[in-house]
């Protein structure tokens, strides 16, 4: 009797214990969160031409701009409500791990420790790079193998430097590393010949090339190095805002392989239920298992653009940068991007 009478009383008092506040409520989406707050909180470089930068208009542009301008667009139906977080290569890992920024659009090269060790879950690629060397005409260099003794700007936290280090030390070069926590230092340096050769993403050396120095006192040495894939970066705590991340990139793509921009998006296209579907016009739409409404695409094409539009307007022939769109163009003109099917 006395047995029962003691399992009872814990019992009620194991009942009546409060119950922990956190373990019962669910954690709120990312999705949620955006839409309750009203915009979307975007990690950004502190200014590279072409990926991100402050305008005359003091509004922010480029290819990583855009990646979140595409994701407000469907999310909060407005390509405009977004704030931007200017991140230097220190802050931006911690900022997004910490949510102080939704997505973390950076010029940042996708690479497995990334994806595996940083609690970051990679979503698409936008750009397609390769690392390289900038350096000075008058040294008279043509290859890598002719920098024996140079040095190396570098920022600090670079994901290059590992592995430029074991590529000079394969082709027997001899170097050293001076490390900058700021773009715009390391470019002064470069420039005073502190230091004489500069290694990033092709990309990023032809953009400083034509936006900071004089073209015809430097080069980018024709060695392709490593491959370098960018892209937007998110919380690996919420799949399904990876995916919403994934697919605003991705209906860009598929914009441009069917056709469609900013101008004729309105056109009826009433005859290729591929288009028909990604617009929203018929009953099913991805957006539907996303939790977005059917126009979500239709949204990103008419405010942000397709590709091809995103690419020229920030970096291709309709920019001072003008760089060719090479292996980032369509795989039916060559290049590495293309969609995945719509259905």
């Amino acid at each position: 009797m006395i047995k029962i009478l003691s399992f009872i009383v814990v019992g009620l008092f194991l009942h009546n214990l409060p119950v922990n506040a956190n373990a019962s409520q669910t954690k709120k989406s990312t999705f949620d969160t955006v839409v309750e707050r009203g915009y979307l909180k975007c990690g950004i470089h502190t200014g590279l031409p072409g990926f991100a930068t402050f305008n005359s208009q003091r509004n922010w542009e480029g290819l990583d701009v855009d990646i979140c301008k595409s994701v407000a667009a469907a999310v909060l139906k407005d390509a405009n409500k977004v704030q931007y977080y200017p991140l230097d290569i220190t802050q931006r890992f911690p900022a997004l791990k910490k949510g102080d920024v939704d997505i973390l659009s950076r010029n940042v090269t996708l690479t497995a420790s990334r994806d595996t060790d940083l609690d970051m879950s990679m979503t698409a690629i936008n750009f397609y790079d390769y690392v390289g060397f900038l350096t000075h005409k008058k040294y008279n260099v043509k290859s890598s193998k002719e920098l024996k003794g140079a040095t190396v700007c570098s920022l600090t936290g670079a994901w290059t430097v590992p592995l430029i280090t074991d590529y000079f030390t394969k082709i027997n070069v001899k170097f050293s590393i001076i490390y900058f926590d700021k773009l715009d230092l390391l470019i002064q340096a470069y420039k005073s010949e502190r230091c004489n050769v500069y290694a990033n993403d092709v990309s990023q050396l032809s953009i400083i090339q034509s936006t900071y120095l004089d073209n015809n006192e430097h080069h980018i040495l024709p060695d392709v190095v490593f491959k370098s894939p960018l892209g937007p970066l998110v919380r690996n705590d919420d799949d399904n805002w990876r995916k919403i991340v994934k697919w605003s990139f991705y209906a860009t793509v598929a914009a441009e392989e069917l056709g469609i921009n900013s101008k004729n998006v309105d056109q009826p296209f009433t005859d290729n239920n591929e288009i028909s579907r990604l617009l929203g016009r018929k009953d099913f739409h991805i957006g539907k298992n996303l939790g977005l409404d059917k126009e979500w695409a239709y949204r990103i094409i008419k405010q942000v653009g397709n590709l091809e539009e995103i690419y020229h307007r920030n970096i291709g022939k309709q920019s001072k940068i003008n760089l060719e769109r090479g292996i980032n163009n369509l795989w039916t003109n060559g290049g590495l991007h293309y969609s995945v099917i719509v259905h």
